[in-house]
């Protein structure tokens, strides 16, 4: 970790980073091994506004710097130098009883619209759900919704990646985010 003693919320790391989520940013930060800031009794610090966890930013800085910059011209020339991204989505339901996360993942290879009309979808078949269904309907922060032991979210990832290995980072982040609140929690295994 960085002495640098500025901290930055998930939302200034996915801004920094010219990302378009904080679930994008989340994965960045865990690929590159950089731990959320923690106080000197080992809790960890969030903003006092949002809630967001912090992170140190002269450690997101120092990996961006020196991470590689891929020539995207000559590597995906045909998508005017943009590697391929594509979209997918879940629903995830927390059990407490047997103490795991257990996701239902897409088929992946969607567009956003797909992937938020696929939600959206679900949402609207429970009435129930209708204060959670407007809420995605009008933008949902992060992409990510709740209603009681159940969130329903959209990731972005690489395309032709396997959309199910692409969310292991998100599902073991919400794990810890569980376990942090003191629910001793896993994530089920996912189907091969």
């Amino acid at each position: 970790m960085s002495t640098d003693a500025e901290l930055w919320s998930t939302s200034q790391v996915r801004d920094f980073l010219r990302l378009r989520s904080a679930d994008a940013a989340r994965v960045q930060l865990r690929r590159w091994g950089i731990p959320a800031a923690k106080d000197g009794q080992g809790h960890m610090l969030t903003d006092a506004v949002t809630g967001e966890k912090l992170w140190p930013a002269g450690d997101v800085r120092q990996r961006q710097e020196g991470r590689p910059r891929p020539n995207y011209q000559r590597e995906h020339p045909g998508k005017g130098g943009r590697p391929a991204m594509a979209w997918n989505f879940m629903q995830v339901e927390l059990v407490p009883q047997d103490g795991l996360v257990r996701p239902m993942i897409g088929p992946g290879g969607m567009t956003r619209d797909q992937a938020h009309a696929e939600v959206q979808s679900i949402l609207d078949r429970l009435p129930a759900l209708a204060p959670i269904a407007a809420a995605w309907r009008r933008g949902a922060k992060d992409d990510t919704v709740y209603a009681g032991a159940f969130t329903w979210a959209i990731y972005e990832y690489p395309g032709g990646e396997d959309p199910h290995r692409a969310v292991l980072l998100w599902l073991e982040d919400y794990a810890a985010t569980m376990r942090g609140a003191g629910m001793d929690v896993r994530v089920a295994r996912l189907p091969d």
